[in-house]
């Protein structure tokens, strides 16, 4: 009877410590798991950051090319005053003036006619 009874005992012992073990390992699986799940999280988490870091500094970039080229246009825009400004001030003091613009062969000999006439009215 004793005997029995401790058999049973044991028994009982065996299977508990059996499905301790299985419970411990099935918790330590879910806790590999739920660390997994928490490592991936985080890993998106620092993508996400890196990806809106990265936009913001394709903003800033783009930003500072915008001024970058604003200041140039400024410069050049600047510079082509000046230049017109100069321009206009040889005219006033009646520097020669250089055409840009071609002038036609039949109204180059029109003036050197007239321009002619004019120094022999002078002359007589």
């Amino acid at each position: 009877m004793y005997v029995a009874t401790q058999r049973r005992r044991n028994r009982r012992r065996k299977r508990r410590r059996k499905r301790r073990g299985k419970r411990r390992k099935r918790k330590e699986e879910e806790e590999g798991e739920k660390e997994k799940k928490k490592k991936k999280k985080k890993e998106k988490k620092k993508k996400e950051k890196k990806k809106k870091e990265m936009k913001k500094d394709k903003k800033r970039r783009r930003r500072k090319k915008k001024k970058k080229k604003k200041k140039k246009k400024k410069k050049k825009k600047k510079k082509k005053k000046e230049e017109r400004r100069k321009k206009k001030k040889k005219k006033k003091k009646g520097e020669e003036i250089n055409c840009s613009y071609p002038i036609s062969p039949e109204t180059t000999l029109f003036i050197l006619f007239h321009l002619k006439q004019l120094l022999r009215f002078w002359i007589k």
